[in-house]
C-alpha cells in the first residue's frame, strides 16, 4: 500500500512538474480599430427672423447672418454636399384671414466666409431660396463638428415686393440636407 502511495505521490509531483512548467509567460491579441462612415447635419438655430421695420430696409434689402447655424460632422474619405430647400413656394402669413404670401425665392442664403470656412477644396454657392433643393456645398472635407454660420438676405430688387403686402409674420420651413455624393 505504501508502494502504491509513493507512485501515487511520485506521479502527482511530476503532473504538477509538467504542468508548471507549460504555463505560458506572454499572450497576444488583435487589436481591430472599426471606422464606420458618420454624416450629420444640425441646424442649430430654431428659428430664422428678417425684421423689416425701417425705410432704408426696403430700400437696401435686409440680412440677418446666423452664425454657427450649421454643425456638419462628416467622418470618411468622400466629401458631403449640403443641399437646401423650402417646404413651399412661399412663405404664408400667420393670421387668420391672411391671404397675401410672400415668394421663397426673394430670399438668398450664403455660407459665411465661403469656401474658406468650409475648408478643403470645398465650393460654396449663394443659393435662391426655392422648394426644389438647391446646393449650397459641394466638397466639403471630413470634418468633426464644424460649425458654418448661413447669412439670410432679402435684396433690394425683392424687398420691393413686400411693399403693399399685409403687415404680418410670414413663415416657411427651411430644410438643409447633407449627403455623400
Amino acid at each position: 500500500m505504501r508502494k502504491i502511495s509513493f507512485v501515487l505521490a511520485l506521479i502527482f509531483g511530476l503532473s504538477f512538474i509538467a504542468l508548471r512548467s507549460q504555463a505560458q509567460s506572454s499572450g497576444a491579441t488583435t487589436l481591430r480599430i472599426v471606422l464606420n462612415p458618420l454624416l450629420s447635419i444640425l441646424v442649430n438655430d430654431a428659428t430664422t427672423t428678417l425684421t423689416f421695420s425701417a425705410l432704408t430696409d426696403y430700400q437696401n434689402g435686409k440680412s440677418v447672418d446666423q452664425a454657427s447655424h450649421l454643425t456638419v460632422t462628416n467622418i470618411g474619405a468622400q466629401t458631403y454636399t449640403v443641399k437646401v430647400a423650402a417646404s413651399g413656394t412661399t412663405l404664408t402669413g400667420v393670421t387668420s384671414g391672411n391671404t397675401s404670401t410672400i415668394p421663397v425665392g426673394n430670399v438668398r442664403l450664403s455660407v459665411d466666409g465661403g469656401a474658406t470656412s468650409v475648408g478643403g477644396s470645398a465650393t460654396v454657392s449663394t443659393v435662391t431660396l426655392s422648394n426644389t433643393a438647391q446646393t449650397l456645398i459641394t466638397g466639403g472635407p471630413a470634418s468633426l463638428a464644424k460649425t458654418l454660420g448661413v447669412t439670410y438676405a432679402v435684396p433690394a430688387s425683392a424687398s420691393q415686393t413686400l411693399i403693399g403686402l399685409t403687415p404680418d409674420t410670414y413663415t416657411t420651413t427651411v430644410t438643409y440636407t447633407i449627403s455623400n455624393p
